[in-house]
Parts: C-alpha cells; structure tokens; sequence
C-alpha cells in the first residue's frame, strides 16, 4: 500500500480538483451550526476589543477572518495567513462577495511568518495545529507575534479520539485519521507546548461533536478519508465507506470526535 499524507500540509501543492475540494470542506465545517456555537462559545471568552488587529493564523478560506471582520462593534483589522495561494483565492473572493472590509489576506507559513514581533492584540489558530509538520513552531510564532498582554486562542479536534461505528468493521477509521491529520494528538500535547513557549493557559473549554442517525461534516469527513484510502491502495476502504453510506440511508450513523479550545495569554513584560 503506498502511504500518503495529511493533504493540508501541502496544500500550497494540491492539484486544482483535490485544493476545491479541501476549500469546501472548510466552507462546509464553517457553516455547519454545532461549529459556529463552538466558534462563537470560544471567541466569546477572548477580550477583542474594536480597534484591535488580529491574526487569523493558517486562515484557509478565510472563514474566521471573516467572521471576526463582520463584529458589529469592530473597526481594526483582521490579517489572514495561509501557505495556500489558492485558499487565499477563495478567501479574497468570498470576503468580497459579502462586503467583508478590514481583512488582509498574505500567503505565508504558519511555522515562520513574516511578520513583525508582538504586532498583534490576539491570534487565532482555528483548526490548523492538526494539519502542520511541526505543531510547537506553530505556537512559538504565535506566541512571537502577539504583543505582551495580547491573547491567542487554539482551537482544534482531538482526532486521536475520533469514532465512526462500523459494526462489522475489524479496522477501525480512527486508525487511519493521520492520512487525514498529521497531528491527530496534538490537544493533548498542548498544554506543555503552551508553557515551552511563553504562553501562560488560562482556560480550556471542550466542546462534544457527535452526528447520530443522519451525518453532516463527519461524514464528509469520512468521504475525504476513505478517498484518500483508495487512492494509496486500501482494498478494504471502499467497503467501509459503503457500509457506513447505508447506516446513514438507514439513520443507523454514528460519529463522534471532541473538540477544544485553548485560551492562553503572552505575559506582560516585567519592569
């Protein structure tokens, strides 16, 4: 079987067809409404002020960029990265076709920006330290860029513990979620990343995502995995995906995974 990789990590390299259909997988989460109560839950407990300038780190297709932009009582700015020319395509064009001002959109890497120390009121990592090589330099260029006060907020899925029933399955997908996240454990891992570099955790707030009898974002998720499956060789993927396909048709599915969200803060200075 060859094996292949998160595609996210490359994604500054996907082919036109498989770069559309991430885009619309991070399109599909952003408007899924479970997502949008954990987004609005986390972002909710984090002091954005009106004129605070903010980092969207790893932005994709500019989802949380956006969001952030639309408050109604904000007047700074929101700067989205991402190492993918042709998310930032889709991100550009979408904020556009909603009147999203105050967003700046700059292709760069998450592990080592170009931008300037502690030049931000709070960062944003929405989704992106499952699908990085290199999970602590992620947080160490937050933690650069953030200004001393300032907040940065991690959320992401602990993969390690997804779950899809398959009854008659002996492998289970949970198994093989790295070949969609190459970080499928990092949420347990952050806390002691959080402390390595700087950042001082305030709290963390889990968030339960479960799909039972009919499936939504999970099972697209599942879709994406097993294609990715068959594309490296696993003969038995497509029997999975297809007894999984009729327990939705049934309203049999079953999918779980919990999500987090870290809220920390680079210190201030002492004098």
């Amino acid at each position: 079987m060859t094996m292949v990789g998160d595609p996210y990590v490359t994604a500054q390299a996907m082919d036109e067809a498989l770069s559309e259909r991430m885009a619309g997988a991070l399109e599909q989460r952003a408007q899924d409404k479970a997502q949008q109560r954990f987004r609005d839950d986390y972002l909710g407990r984090v002091p954005i002020r009106a004129g605070d300038r903010l980092l969207d780190l790893g932005c994709g297709t500019g989802a949380i960029a956006r969001h952030l932009a639309a408050r109604p009582d904000f007047t700074g700015q929101v700067i989205g990265v991402d190492h993918s020319a042709a998310f930032l395509a889709r991100a550009r064009a979408l904020a556009a076709q909603e009147g999203a001002g105050g967003i700046v959109f700059e292709e760069g890497d998450a592990h080592a920006t170009a931008l300037p120390d502690a030049a931000f009121d709070g960062v944003v990592l929405h989704t992106l330290l499952s699908h990085v090589r290199d999970p602590r330099a992620v947080v160490a260029e937050a933690a650069r860029v953030v200004r001393p006060g300032g907040w940065v907020v991690i959320f992401d899925g602990d993969y390690a513990g997804l779950v899809f029933d398959d009854p008659e399955g002996a492998v289970p997908f949970a198994a093989h979620v790295a070949t969609l996240c190459a970080q499928p454990r990092v949420m347990r891992d952050l806390a002691a990343t959080l402390t390595d570099t700087g950042l001082f955790l305030e709290e963390v707030r889990p968030y339960a995502y479960a799909e039972v009898g009919r499936g939504g974002y999970l099972l697209g998720l599942l879709e994406r995995l097993s294609a990715l499956l068959i594309r490296a060789g696993d003969t038995e993927a497509s029997a999975r995906v297809d007894r999984l396909r009729a327990r939705n048709e049934a309203g049999h599915f079953f999918a779980a995974v919990t999500y987090y969200a870290y809220i920390a803060h680079r210190p201030e200075a002492r004098v």
